[in-house]
Order: C-alpha cells, then structure tokens, then sequence
C-alpha cells in the first residue's frame, strides 16, 4: 500500500498545528510565530486572553507565510500552552469535549 502511495504524481500534504516562541528576558518580550497553536495569556488583573494566531495549518498550502507577533510581558504574567488533544477530550456527566472556555476558566 505505502507503495502505491508514493509512486503516483500527486502531493499529499499533512497539516499540522503548533508554535514556536522566543523570550527576551532584557526587553521582557515575547515573539512567536503561530499556526492554529493553542496559548492563552493570564494577565496580573487575573484576566485571560487568548493570544492572536495565524488561521491557517502548516501543510494547507504550499505558499503558507505565518504572521509573526510580539507582546510584552511583566513578572506576574503566566503564559499557557496546550494542544488540541486537551479540547478534544470527552468527559463530564453529559460526555462532552472540553472546550477552549473550559481552560480559559
């Protein structure tokens, strides 16, 4: 089967989904590049936001340029990161996914 797979002319993409952060502690600022990943930023007023992302998947087209993004950060900032797999688990007394607003909270 693997073979049939790649002995035909036609491209097959897998997408993917993640981030990739950079810190700089002298400046106190966070750079990172996006694609659907999955981060929520706790403020030191105790609120949550999620934090801006490109829309797309790595692997959607072959012409993807992510958007890069830059926030500043204090002590008392906590930055979260999580993937799909904790959204997507069922659970609860009515059996249903844990939803981004459930992490939020």
């Amino acid at each position: 089967q693997l073979n049939k797979l790649f002995e035909n002319d036609e491209y097959i993409f897998a997408q993917a989904e993640g981030s990739l952060f950079w810190y700089s502690s002298r400046l106190r600022q966070l750079s990172y590049c996006s694609a659907k990943g999955k981060a929520l930023l706790a403020l030191s007023s105790g609120e949550v936001k999620d934090l801006p992302y490109s829309r797309k998947s790595i692997g959607d087209s072959t012409d993807l340029e992510l958007q890069n993004f830059e926030i500043d950060l204090c002590d008392a900032h906590k930055l979260l990161l999580y993937s799909d797999g904790l959204t997507d688990q069922f659970g609860g007394e009515q059996n249903r996914k844990f939803s981004s607003a459930q992490v939020k909270e």
